[in-house]
């Protein structure tokens, strides 16, 4: 009969143990590791979108009188010297 209780109280011991040593750390670490991805995922989208502006802001824009290089192109002939 004492020995069913003692075994009761280790197994319930065991199963204090397993809950607070075990499953409640990695219950925490899991959500921490979840919201560090989401904090640097959000961190990258902003660094992108920011570049995304500053190469936009860097961009001239082009006169409207400017064609796309059409008539730019001048042919070049080499001339040979004869000796």
């Amino acid at each position: 009969m004492v020995l069913r209780y003692i075994f009761y109280a280790f197994l319930a011991y065991l199963g204090f143990r397993l809950i607070f040593d075990l499953i409640i750390p990695i219950v925490t670490t899991t959500r921490k590791i979840k919201k560090q991805f989401a904090q640097a995922r959000e961190q990258m989208e902003q660094q992108q979108h920011y570049q995304q502006q500053q190469h936009q802001a860097q961009q001239p824009s082009k006169p409207e009188n400017v064609t796309d290089g059409i008539g730019d192109y001048i042919e070049f002939e080499e001339i040979k010297k004869d000796k």
